[in-house]
């Protein structure tokens, strides 16, 4: 895995920015301010300062009741998912990402002078587009609705969150406008937030610290499902009639209900050296979360989609339109698009593309992902 990603989960198991100054050690891990015992959010406030993506302020307190506002909100998920502004994957994203327009209010804030604006807006966390007249206004308090809009987009559920619903199940649906239904469903779904014990849920209130934590830390729990060190993963490119296989060098992988999900643009990158010496070039799309692959041919995974473009031909036999699905939506994780390659529970008879049935060795824990390049020989 990449340098920023987290421990083993098992294969098929499932801050603020000023430093926290004296305060009770807790156990094994970072200070523990005493303004969370007894806390109803202790042990999720705790956990993020164990993991250091949050801190308490000077003066030893973390005031879990203290609302936070859009920047505050925008820098912890950012840290939260590892997007920092050093990170390679936001490198990267700045090298291939497609730009957005720049905010308005912005040029002199913190977030932006720490690059923290930069990188949510070539990861897409923060989408221009959605705030009037371009203006952020960092210090207002975040709503729910825009708390379901960035942890949604974290998850990869774009395409599912971009869907206009005609109404949620909830008593004060007609203040959900309809553009935000789709990214509130999905919040919901993932178990990110929650609706309210009365039936609404009052898109518009803001949220405490407390609260934003325990979203943060619902949502990584689901992103992070069956992140794994356990499997290898080759790639291997028929060159007019010449194969040549590669060993990717500790890609990113999740195991997920019995899916196997490996990074896209590890994927990519390994067909690259495989089809040495074509030349590949990668681009991203934040607002998709689209991430395309050309050499001589197109390949395209967009996140929360169970479809792609492709031009390059996989090495299965049957290339019929109904192939092209894939066996289960994209994810996301820590900002790269994770592409399903196989499924213990999908025939092999089934027509769907880029399965790479066969292509899975369970004694070995090896995945093989072939492509046969345009120029290759027919199959």
């Amino acid at each position: 895995m990449r340098a920023w990603s987290r421990g083993l989960l098992g294969l098929l198991a499932a801050a603020m920015v000023t430093p926290l100054a004296s305060a009770a050690p807790a156990e094994g891990g970072a200070t523990s301010p005493a303004d969370i015992q007894g806390h109803w959010a202790q042990e999720e406030i705790q956990r993020a300062m164990d993991a250091g993506w949050i801190d308490g302020y000077p003066d030893g307190t973390f005031q879990p009741e203290q609302t936070i506002t859009r920047a505050e909100f925008t820098k912890l998920l950012l840290d939260a998912i590892h997007l920092t502004p050093d990170s390679e994957t936001v490198a990267w994203m700045k090298g291939a990402s497609q730009a957005q327009a720049p905010l308005e209010d912005m040029a002199d804030h913190w977030l932006t002078e720490g690059g923290w604006m930069d990188a949510a807006l070539v990861s897409g966390m923060v989408v221009t587009q959605d705030y009037n007249y371009h203006n952020f206004r960092p210090e207002k308090p975040i709503a729910r609705y825009e708390i379901a809009l960035m942890t949604t987009r974290a998850l990869g559920q774009v395409k599912e969150g971009n869907q206009l619903l005609d109404s949620l199940d909830y008593t004060d649906d007609n203040t959900i406008l309809p553009w935000m239904k789709g990214y509130v469903n999905e919040a919901v779904k993932a178990g990110v937030l929650h609706g309210y014990p009365d039936g609404s849920f009052q898109p518009h209130a803001t949220s405490t610290r407390a609260e934003a934590v325990v979203m943060i830390q619902r949502m990584l729990d689901r992103m992070e499902e069956g992140v794994t060190d356990d499997v290898t993963v080759q790639v291997s490119c028929d060159n007019w009639g010449n194969e040549r296989t590669v060993t990717l060098d500790d890609p990113t992988v999740q195991v997920v209900d019995g899916t196997l999900y490996v990074s896209a643009r590890d994927a990519l990158e390994g067909w690259d050296a495989a089809a040495e010496p074509y030349q590949c070039t990668l681009s991203w799309d934040p607002i998709t979360q689209r991430i395309d692959g050309t050499f001589g041919g197109v390949t395209s995974f967009q996140a929360g989609s169970r479809s792609c473009t492709y031009d390059m031909l996989p090495a299965v036999e049957d290339l019929s339109a109904s192939k092209m699905q894939l066996v289960a939506p994209a994810r996301m994780l820590y900002g790269e698009v994770m592409i399903p390659v196989y499924s213990k529970d999908i025939n092999p008879q089934e027509k769907i593309l880029f399965n790479w049935l066969g292509g899975w060795d369970e004694e070995t824990k090896t995945m093989t992902l072939p492509m046969k390049t345009p120029w290759s020989t027919a199959p």
